[in-house]
């Protein structure tokens, strides 16, 4: 069942001193704005309980995360689509509207922790007629659509997955790439609707977005995400990395390597010592040593200074006689 809400839309207007959300009704909103609504009518209701409680560590967490893991990182992310790209003054209003909402609630649940941080920013807000610290506090038991929960954690396990491979891959921030979906037909339309914010929140290319109940035909040549149980994602290899360029910089790491490996083997091979300060150590000794250096930052020392008479007095007496018995 969709939680529907009654939202008057004027109230973002100059006339309104607040966004209003009245309680079930005839207005069916679009999923992210339910579901914004929905965690938040459920977070009034766990800190109202916590304060009654006297659990203040637990409102300060439930509060932060709602307010920086899901309304600043999500749902704002997620109506720029319909502010900015809907076209559609109204829809545009709704996102407004229901934001400023979710807003408020959050100032007066934070108002206790942060009066003066929490009262400034009300009074900032269009047309306040009474100071936050005397306005009434959040009903608890509000309208709420539980179901919808598990549908946003979909989307954000898809959404973290599709950057993650992004970031896996190098791929460039601004680049818009192609994905295909594979998922149930329930889940398939769910995500489907949020298509725009899909591709916003994960710099898709929203024209080739495409939605299956089977993997593709070029599955083999794609990156495979298991977002959730009964949710992936295959995202073209093409489309990810430039070949020609991936190879170029692989054949010049591979390049300096083996001049590194046959510099080393050179050393290895040579039966001469070094002496420092009347104290001699084999070739091998030295590069032994050096190859216990990777706990230090890694710097372009040479061998001499990362082996010096200072670094074999400082180093633990059991790593020294270990490596000699190596170097032998």
């Amino acid at each position: 069942m969709e939680l529907e809400i009654d939202i008057d839309v004027s109230a973002s207007s100059s006339n309104s001193s607040s966004a209003h959300v009245s309680g079930l009704g005839d207005l069916n909103m679009p999923y992210f704005f339910q579901l914004a609504i929905s965690k938040l009518h459920m977070l009034i209701d766990a800190v109202t309980e916590s304060y009654n409680k006297y659990f203040f560590g637990d409102v300060g967490r439930e509060i932060y995360d709602f307010f920086w893991g899901d309304f600043a990182d999500w749902y704002i992310e997620a109506s720029k689509a319909r502010i900015y790209h809907s076209g559609d003054d109204s829809v545009a209003l709704v996102a407004q509207t229901v934001l400023l909402y979710v807003f408020e609630k959050i100032l007066k649940l934070l108002h206790p922790f942060m009066p003066f941080v929490t009262e400034e920013l009300w009074q900032a807000l269009p047309n306040r007629r009474e100071a936050l610290i005397i306005s009434s506090w959040p009903q608890t038991s509000l309208p709420r659509s539980t179901h919808l929960v598990k549908r946003f954690e979909n989307l954000q396990a898809l959404t973290r997955a599709v950057r993650n491979a992004r970031a896996e891959y190098s791929v460039e921030p601004a680049k818009r790439i192609t994905v295909s979906i594979v998922g149930s037909e329930e889940v398939i339309q769910y995500i489907s609707e949020e298509k725009e914010v899909l591709a916003l929140l994960s710099k898709l290319d929203l024209d080739n977005i495409h939605f299956a109940d089977s993997p593709p035909e070029d599955a083999k040549q794609s990156v495979h995400l298991i977002a959730s149980e009964g949710l992936e994602a295959y995202l073209p290899l093409a489309d990810m990395v430039d070949i020609s360029a991936k190879v170029q910089r692989l054949t010049k790491r591979l390049s300096k390597m083996q001049t590194e490996y046959e510099g080393l083997k050179a050393c290895l091979n040579s039966p001469k010592d070094v002496s420092t300060d009347g104290l001699f150590f084999s070739n091998k000794l030295h590069i032994l040593l050096c190859l216990l250096m990777p706990a230090i930052a890694y710097k372009p020392l040479t061998i001499y200074n990362m082996c010096s008479l200072q670094f074999i007095e400082k180093a633990p007496k059991d790593v020294v006689r270990g490596v000699q018995e190596k170097a032998e």
